[in-house]
């Protein structure tokens, strides 16, 4: 399936956290979607917590980013709406350059094999 959407960012709070709101359709439907995302220097990790109103949890995930600074890879164990079981996710965030990046995240099973489940690319418009 395949469908459209905007995403508006910035920095808040002394530039130490990066804001993300998320608007498009999915299945037909209106989407609205949040997300905070920061480094933790305490336990040097990227920690993001979204929110969306598919639902009514958050999932936080936590991360590191590669030497080239320019792959972030985040985890995240959060509960299934549909089953109120705990999920593990996996999304790896990858910047081409300024303009353009392409966000994946993975399902995995309790059985612990990865499928991709949804791929996001990025295109910013000035």
């Amino acid at each position: 399936m395949k469908s459209s959407g905007t995403s508006a960012r910035e920095m808040i709070l002394g530039g130490r956290y990066l804001s993300e709101t998320t608007d498009g359709d999915y299945a037909g439907q209106p989407f609205h979607g949040m997300s905070v995302t920061g480094y933790d220097n305490l336990n040097k990790e990227f920690v993001n917590i979204w929110w969306d109103n598919m639902g009514t949890g958050f999932m936080i995930s936590h991360g590191n980013v590669d030497d080239s600074g320019k792959v972030f890879t985040f985890t995240s164990t959060t509960p299934d709406p549909v089953t109120g079981k705990n999920r593990s996710y996996r999304v790896v965030d990858t910047w081409a350059d300024k303009d353009h990046h392409t966000f994946v995240m993975y399902d995995k099973t309790p059985a612990g094999k990865e499928s991709k489940m949804m791929e996001i690319v990025y295109t910013r418009v000035m």
